[in-house]
């Protein structure tokens, strides 16, 4: 097992389909990273051009892509993994600093190596805002998803559940991270 990072480290967080230079807050228990506005990050984009989000849900996962460099916009976020589990949070904040809310990535297990951790998208998300409404995110693009092949419906179902498990309890809106 790669032996855990100091506060201060940078290392890359590998999060298909995207890579950015992350600095290290707190590696025990969870691995706690800080992303600042302005980092660099290599994402993968239409070869087109025209953005993902401006298409059918299907063609986002069919289209050809590339890596470009861009640029994390806003405010700077913290991202926080806790081992083996199958999603990561990210804290966000205003521009003017005041708390936003709180956006888990349903996502496989991160993986470590020696220079950052690895994971993949498992599309669907869990959106916990600051007056503590919580609602998925894009479940018309899981359904797509598995429309194309990437998820079985048995996998997309499991994906579901651990948003269920990790941010709801007993039917009340509640983030466990």
């Amino acid at each position: 097992m790669v032996s855990r990072w100091s506060t201060g480290d940078v290392i890359l967080w590998c999060y298909r389909p995207e890579v950015m230079p992350v600095r290290v807050v707190h590696d025990d228990d969870c691995l706690v990273a800080w992303v600042a506005s302005g980092t660099p990050v290599l994402r993968a984009v239409p070869v087109d051009g025209r953005p993902t989000r401006e298409r059918p849900p299907a063609e986002r996962f069919i289209v050809p892509k590339r890596f470009v460099v861009a640029s994390w916009s806003g405010a700077g976020v913290l991202r926080i993994a806790y081992p083996g589990r199958a999603h990561s949070s990210v804290l966000f904040r205003r521009p003017d600093g005041t708390f936003w809310g709180w956006y888990g990535n349903l996502e496989a297990p991160l993986r470590r190596t020696e220079s950052g951790v690895h994971s993949h998208d498992h599309v669907l998300d869990v959106w916990l805002d600051a007056d503590g409404d919580v609602s998925f995110k894009d479940e018309d693009e899981l359904d797509a998803a598995v429309g194309v092949g990437r998820f079985t419906t048995e996998q997309a179902a499991a994906i579901r559940l651990e948003g269920e498990r990790v941010f709801r309890v007993h039917g009340t809106a509640r983030y466990t991270l």
